[in-house]
């Protein structure tokens, strides 16, 4: 009985298979038909630029801004635009001092220009867990995480509150 049971779920086995190669090349033209070229604009380190200028500094900065990236992005989008920002917005030029307000300027902007995507980079954890999943909270886009990044620095802030405490 029990080579029957195996004879029976090999040719099931078999069956599953061979199915997908039989099916007509119907589906194959209908692929085909419903792909779409797509185009990727990317920014990365924008640091708590909104416009272009460097507060520490105290001058012009001419290393990129948001609202420089927003004349870009009108010029190139189109239909089958994807906006993606990769990390490193929150922080820096004096972007902290935002974090109280009800939305941050740089998330204002993301939203404005219709930014699909925001992956957190490593300094988006330099105020805090919370903080940022409080800024990100007000992203319209996708707000994507390593989550090992989250427990981990959630440990460390554990470790660093204790050591606050005993000092």
């Amino acid at each position: 009985m029990r080579n029957g049971k195996k004879k029976l779920l090999s040719v099931l086995l078999a069956a599953v298979l061979a199915i997908p190669a039989s099916v007509p090349a119907a589906n194959a033209v209908q692929a085909a038909a419903a792909e779409k070229e797509i185009q990727i604009l990317a920014t990365s380190d924008l640091h708590g630029k909104f416009v272009a200028y460097d507060y520490a500094m105290n001058e012009e900065s001419k290393s990129g801004s948001v609202a420089q990236v927003g004349t870009l992005v009108k010029q190139k989008r189109t239909d089958n635009t994807v906006l993606i920002d990769v990390g490193d917005t929150i922080e820096s030029n004096s972007a902290s001092l935002f974090f109280d307000e009800e939305i941050h300027p740089m998330i204002a902007a993301f939203n404005l220009l219709n930014y699909d995507v925001w992956v957190a980079g490593n300094h988006e954890f330099n105020y805090g867990i919370e903080t940022l999943l409080k800024t990100a909270a007000k992203f319209t886009g996708a707000f994507c995480v390593e989550m090992s990044m989250i427990r981990i620095t959630r440990q460390l802030e554990k470790r660093i509150h204790c050591l606050k405490e005993m000092v």
